[in-house]
């Protein structure tokens, strides 16, 4: 039998005093906590044996060590200092490393515990992969004056469990087959029983009952690795990004009735990169609520748009993209391009700009930017991908009493009264990642759909 001794996971260093209880466990182990043994015995009559032998290993190795200490062949240190102390500092702590090496001549292995891995249920892992690839590709199932909230629970779901009639694979099919063939890279791909823990004996009661079966994160992660294939990798933007496409996606009602609320909220979310391309009217407003002007002062700047259209401001023909001179300017059907209207601002000598800063690439940032960060508000107004047992509502807990783990994410700290801290959701989802609270791939769709201004920071990863 091999001697061991076992310290809980993100341990790095022990208090000394503990040293000659953890070695005289290890010399002498409870026999009630070994496997059964035919050779063991009376256990009752061992476990007793060996409580006694653990109490005099322990006293024996209490001398020993104060008397190692002494002579150098032990180094602990200060806590509170970080230097080296004495056999009489009471609070004195051991770094890993050198316990393994002292416990190593009595041929003891030191080993830290594997952190615990939180876990999903795949029916759970399926939906947010169908929801990822149902934002994906958006294109295909969205209609302008429809319910397209409903239509992408549809297209989830079809993704989800395939839809043969037209080809469409199933998600949880392919869980699947990993879970009987395995990842290449990655190596087999195991689940097991909510009820009572044991692996599947059919793979096909996976797909059956997925929500009756737990993947631990890291193998969700490597489920959705696999299915990341080329095609739902995001999309460039260099072609620009059409707004009204935004709000057809955004929802069925017309961008011209809606609230500044709703218009603080496309700001905030939308990249416009120079050759995007808006009609007069959501141009207007887009600035307007990017630089914070009132009511009056937006359809003021709409109509000095319009009486500049086809002169000082270039505007384009909806059907060929194409500049020309309109007889009669209408702010619903005209568009403007983004680096167009800005070198009009520019000839006007006005602050105003409708584009990202240059030094944030697809940052569409609202009046403090993308290094100013977001709101608390802004954050938690769409649903995070998150599994286990942090929930939207714990995030919205740790955005109020931060953790460490979350600290590098806050761009400004607020102040009581005056104004709120605001976030980075790039370092965010990469903080809830480090956490395996979520995973990579669900995260970067989620920020390309509703923070597209930072997923750019979020695939470059060098800056997270």
């Amino acid at each position: 039998m091999s001697l061991e001794i076992v310290l809980e996971a993100g341990v790095v260093e022990v208090m000394t005093a503990d040293v000659p209880g953890l070695i005289a466990a290890a010399l002498h182990p409870d026999p009630s906590r070994l496997p059964p043994n035919p050779d063991d015995g009376d256990r009752a009559m061992s476990a007793e044996i060996a409580g006694m032998l653990r109490l005099q290993a322990e006293q024996v190795h209490q001398r020993g060590v104060v008397a190692d200490i002494r002579a150098g062949r032990l180094a602990v240190i200060d806590p509170v200092s970080r230097r080296p102390a004495d056999e009489l500092h009471a609070g004195s702590k051991i770094r890993i490393e050198e316990l393994r090496r002292y416990v190593a001549q009595w041929d003891i292995a030191l080993r830290v515990a594997e952190p615990a891995c939180e876990e999903i249920s795949v029916h759970d892992l399926a939906m947010q992969i169908a929801r990822g690839a149902a934002n994906h590709h958006a294109d295909q199932w969205t209609k302008p004056g429809r319910d397209n909230g409903l239509r992408g629970a549809i297209a989830a779901a079809m993704n989800a469990h395939g839809w043969q009639p037209d080809g469409i694979p199933s998600v949880l099919q392919h869980i699947r087959n990993m879970v009987e063939m395995g990842v290449a890279g990655f190596g087999p791909i195991h689940v097991r029983s909510r009820f009572n823990g044991l692996p599947p004996t059919d793979p096909d009661q996976i797909k059956e009952n997925p929500a009756n079966w737990l993947i631990s994160s890291d193998h969700a992660e490597a489920v959705c690795q696999a299915l990341e294939v080329e095609a739902n990798r995001p999309k460039p933007s260099n072609d620009g990004y059409a707004l009204n496409k935004y709000i057809t996606a955004y929802g069925h009602q017309n961008s011209e009735n809606w609230t500044r609320e709703q218009w603080n909220r496309v700001v905030a979310e939308v990249a416009v990169l120079p050759n995007t391309l808006l009609t007069i009217g959501d141009a207007a407003n887009f600035v307007g609520h990017k630089h914070g002007l009132h009511d009056q002062a937006i359809k003021t700047l709409c109509k000095q748009m319009m009486a500049a259209a086809g002169k000082l401001l270039i505007v384009r023909h909806p059907h060929t993209d194409l500049p020309y001179e309109p007889q009669s300017v209408r702010s619903y059907y005209e568009l403007v391009r983004a680096d167009d209207l800005d070198a009009w601002f520019e000839a006007l000598k006005s602050s105003m700009r409708i584009q990202s800063p240059p030094n944030s690439e697809s940052a569409g940032a609202v009046s403090h930017g993308i290094d100013g960060g977001l709101g608390r508000r802004a954050i938690l107004g769409v649903d995070w991908p998150l599994f286990g047992k942090f929930t939207q509502e714990s995030l919205g807990n740790a955005l109020s009493d931060v953790p460490n783990w979350l600290e590098s994410a806050r761009v400004s700290t607020g102040k009581p009264g005056k104004r709120s801290s605001t976030w980075n959701p790039a370092l965010i989802a990469e903080c809830l990642a480090g956490k395996s609270h979520a995973n990579r791939v669900a995260l970067g769709y989620f920020l390309e759909k509703n923070f597209p201004q930072y997923h750019a920071q979020w695939a470059r990863g060098e800056e997270i």
